[in-house]
């Protein structure tokens, strides 16, 4: 064999083996959440970052004491709390629906209920560049009947980011499967083509309380990252998932 095709050969081989470093894509975006007590007229700010690690079949989110590691190869989205260091393994593709505890089967359905939205998805035809990145403004308008009440956000959608989606979209949909307000919908957000560079979520609860999120990615890189980045670290209690665990879930 050549030389240089065995050198190759090599570094091929060398990307299998557990604890290997091999270039990855990360990632970084700012999350700015404000709520407003609108009676009071008080508000708090949180800002933080998410970070995002996508590997060949596996990919990671981070995001305050919270991540997620989506782990195709075993069929698996691993929910962690670093702060209790506590780990929930997730079947996929996700049912939320199986997680149901038991003395719950009554009261889960009804929230299930509770939270079924309609949604409503505008193409605004406005387009503009953030960061380095053209995006193009999609508007999401998700009514709660049940509830009486409403979500809106503005997604800035780009094709400019150097990366293969697919890792991206597997990692956010599994995510949001756990979600109950959000999950029946999402998806439609995550077909459209190109990634959500940008996304601002105005919501209310009733009249007292406004939520507002913007996510935006601040950069996109190749690292080398360890595999064992994408396992659960030693120490973590497991515990089984919970419906509830989820209700509250994410912000897209």
């Amino acid at each position: 064999m050549h030389p240089r095709a065995l050198t190759v050969f090599w570094l091929c081989i060398a990307c299998w083996i557990p604890g290997i470093l091999c270039a990855d894509v990360v990632l970084e975006f700012q999350v700015r959440t404000e709520s407003t007590q609108t009676l009071l007229q008080q508000s708090v700010v949180k800002e933080t970052r998410r970070n995002i690690s996508l590997g060949a079949e596996c990919a990671r989110l981070d995001q305050d004491v919270e991540s997620y590691i989506l782990r195709t190869d075993l069929g698996k989205l691993f929910v962690l709390n670093h702060q209790t260091k506590v780990c929930s393994a997730v079947d996929l593709p996700i049912k939320l629906e199986a997680y149901i505890p038991e003395g719950s089967q009554d009261v889960a359905p009804k929230a299930m209920e509770i939270l079924t939205s309609d949604m409503k998805l505008t193409d605004t035809g406005e387009v503009r560049t953030l960061g380095s990145w053209p995006a193009r403004r999609w508007r999401a308008n998700v009514v709660f009947p049940f509830l009486g009440s409403s979500d809106e956000y503005d997604f800035w959608v780009s094709t400019a980011p150097d990366l293969d989606p697919r890792s991206y979209k597997e990692l956010m949909t599994s995510i949001y499967a756990l979600d109950p307000r959000i999950r029946d919908w999402i998806d439609e957000i995550l077909a459209l083509e190109g990634v959500v560079i940008r996304s601002e979520a105005r919501k209310g609860s009733g009249q007292s309380l406004r939520i507002n999120t913007t996510t935006e990615l601040l950069s996109i890189r190749e690292e080398e990252i360890d595999s064992k980045h994408y396992e659960v670290p030693e120490g973590y209690n497991q515990v089984p998932f919970r419906f509830d665990m989820a209700i509250q879930g994410g912000t897209p």
